[in-house]
């Protein structure tokens, strides 16, 4: 099979991952270019594979039951400790902060 790979992500720099593309163009825009989105609330085990090559994880999921659904998912596969970043609010995604 071959490799494929994420444009324009550095590998040495920490990645962001929001749950949907409002939460990725938030984060552009404000914190880094450096983000990608999982496009919705779930995650394959080829992304997951993906963000364990990176050193520094930032999760920027939607602070509901889904984005916590998909914390809880990405604790259970994930080979590596991440941050966890989202809104003190019930229901507000990294678009409304």
């Amino acid at each position: 099979m071959k490799k494929r790979y994420i444009d324009n992500v550095k590998r040495n720099e920490p990645i962001y991952v929001t749950e949907g593309i409002m939460g990725l163009s938030s984060i552009w825009q404000n914190i880094s270019h450096n983000v990608v989105s999982t496009f919705g609330a779930s995650i394959s085990k080829e992304k997951i594979n993906k963000l364990n090559e990176f050193d520094e994880i930032i999760i920027f999921m939607d602070n509901d039951e889904a984005g916590e659904r998909m914390i809880e998912e990405i604790e259970n596969i994930l080979e590596k400790e991440f941050y966890i970043c989202k809104s003190k609010e019930k229901g507000k995604d990294p678009n409304d902060l």
